[in-house]
Formats: structure tokens, C-alpha cells, sequence
């Protein structure tokens, strides 16, 4: 029987990179796929192997055998990036560019496209935009909208060479956002007119509305809404007829949440400013709060005296 090689204990080869995540990467060489953590490689300090590799990318490894761990053999010792890598031809990957102009192109609930002058096609995934802006994308951004971004390169996807690392709205093609309250003044099957003091007409169509059925069986807006209702709403002015329209609207005793979850409260919370414990308790849905305090008496005495 012909006896197996014995594997070397160290190796010194040239891989190519076919796998990047961010604290680790996976080399195919000529001894297996090789497992290289991010304090192998030899460059500045970078917290993001994606910022300074990509797939494809040739490099030389120095590794040691390892029990076998990752499925691989080997885990490298050091990692450096060859000069013929395609990495070097060009704009180097993961250079960051400040303060680009681009303009969005086609936007979806959790991501967007824009198109810059000289880089083409940019991929912006909706983290890049300021954590305290919640929602779809479609409720905040619209094609033709400009955007101050910060980018870098990345391997082509759906044809984007670059992605947005941040990115703010700096000339809205339909107005800022604007936020406020109304009162319903018209009530259509698909859509309902709302007036605001400040901004006036405010067209609601169903589309737009997060407040779901109110736990009943209705399919149109009439069955819901009634004049002189009051609605909180988010909107921006329409292009098309010059006036406001909602990109998310809910019914007064509602409040639109994060990623438009909506959060209904007692009616009578909001008739007046609400203290912090009539926040939480009307937060909670009647029947579960009376679930909660049952057979607690004296808990569901404080907690109802608290919010009288």
C-alpha cells in the first residue's frame, strides 16, 4: 500500500481570495483553502477585511497546520497582497470618497440606486442613511431626490462598482418631509383628503395607510374613517398637482413606530399631554393589559388610579 505524504507543518504559497467577511477571509491555494483572520494580514490597521480585500484577489500566505478547524487545514500565520493582484489596477478597492453628488434612480423599502457623473451606478443599502430616519425607503426618498454620499468601490454587483457607505437627502425633488395632524375632510374608498392648518390639503391614499383594520374585517377606507376624524401623517408635496400627499398616515389614537409598525393607544391618552406610565400602559393592548392585572388587585388599582 502506497503510504500517504505527510503534510508539511508550515507553507509559504500564493492563493487567491474566494471568500471576505469582515473579521476573516478564505484562501484557495495549492495545499487546500486556507483560513486567514483578520490579525494575519499584513496591512495598516483596517477593521474590515472588505474594505482592503475582495474575491479574486491573489495573495501570498504564510500558514501552519492546524487541526482542522473552519474545514481548513491550514490557518494562516500572515497574509499579504501581491502586486499582480487586479486589486492594484486602478482605483484601489475600498478607498472611501467624501461628499459625492448622486441622484437616485430607483428606490425599494430597503435599498436604492443612484447614478453618479463619473463612477456610474451606485448601490445604497437603506443603513447608510442616519439611524434616526425609521421606515421603507419608499415613504422617504423618490427618484430624481439628490444625495450627498460618502462611497467606495466594491466588486460589481447589479451593476454598482461602488456602495454607499452614508448618504444624506440634500435636494428633495418633492419637498422635505413633513410631519403633522389633520382633520378628515373627505373620505374615498381608496383614498381620504385630510386639512392641516399649516400645509392644508393633504391627499391619503389607501396605499399609504399603516393603521391595518382595527382588528375588523373592513376593505375600504369609509368603513374605517369618518369626517372630521383626526389622522397623524407623514407626507412631502407631490410634483404632480402641487400638493401634499402622505407617505404614511394612521388614525390620531395610532403612532407610527419603526419600520412602520404602529403602536395604538387608549383614547383617552391622547387628549392630553400623557405622563410616562400612561405611555407604557397605553401602549399595551386592552385585552392584554386586563390579562396582566388579573387577579392582582391592588396592581390594577395603582395602575388605573396612575392614569386617571
Amino acid at each position: 500500500m502506497k503510504k500517504n505524504r505527510e503534510q508539511p507543518t508550515h507553507i509559504n504559497c500564493t492563493g487567491r481570495v474566494n471568500r471576505v467577511d469582515t473579521k476573516y477571509m478564505y484562501v484557495t491555494s495549492f495545499y487546500g483553502s486556507i483560513f486567514c483572520p483578520i490579525a494575519t494580514t499584513v496591512a495598516e490597521e483596517c477593521p474590515d477585511l472588505k474594505k482592503r480585500y475582495k474575491e479574486g484577489d491573489i495573495v501570498h500566505v504564510r500558514a501552519s497546520l492546524q487541526m482542522r478547524k473552519n474545514q481548513c487545514t491550514y490557518c494562516a500565520i500572515k497574509v499579504r497582497l501581491s502586486q499582480n493582484s487586479t486589486c492594484y489596477q486602478g482605483q484601489p478597492l475600498g478607498e472611501e470618497i467624501d461628499d459625492q453628488e448622486i441622484i437616485i434612480t430607483n428606490v425599494h423599502e430597503t435599498l436604492a440606486y443612484a447614478e453618479h457623473e463619473l463612477y456610474g451606478q451606485v448601490f445604497i443599502p437603506g443603513s447608510a442613511f442616519p439611524a434616526s430616519q425609521t421606515g421603507r425607503l419608499t415613504t422617504r426618498i423618490f427618484p430624481g431626490d439628490k444625495i450627498k454620499a460618502k462611497i467606495r468601490a466594491q466588486n460589481e454587483k447589479n451593476n454598482c462598482k461602488y456602495l454607499a457607505i452614508s448618504a444624506k437627502v440634500i435636494d428633495a425633488k418633492g419637498g422635505e418631509i413633513i410631519t403633522g395632524r389633520a382633520q378628515v375632510i373627505e373620505v374615498e374608498q381608496y383614498y381620504a383628503v385630510a386639512w392641516n392648518e399649516q400645509y392644508g390639503r393633504v391627499h391619503c391614499p389607501i396605499l399609504t395607510w399603516c393603521g391595518g383594520d382595527l382588528d375588523t374585517d373592513v376593505e375600504t377606507l369609509p368603513e374605517l374613517l369618518k369626517f372630521g376624524d383626526e389622522i397623524l401623517f407623514n407626507g412631502r408635496k407631490s410634483e404632480k398637482d402641487d400638493q401634499f400627499r402622505a407617505t404614511r398616515w394612521v388614525r390620531s389614537n395610532q403612532q407610527l413606530g419603526p419600520s412602520n409598525k404602529v403602536i395604538t393607544f387608549a383614547d383617552s391618552n391622547t387628549q392630553t399631554t400623557p405622563t410616562v406610565i400612561e405611555l407604557f400602559v397605553g401602549s399595551i393592548p386592552k385585552n392584554k393589559l386586563d390579562e396582566l392585572l388579573e387577579g392582582k388587585p391592588v396592581l390594577k388599582g395603582l395602575v388605573l388610579d396612575s392614569i386617571k
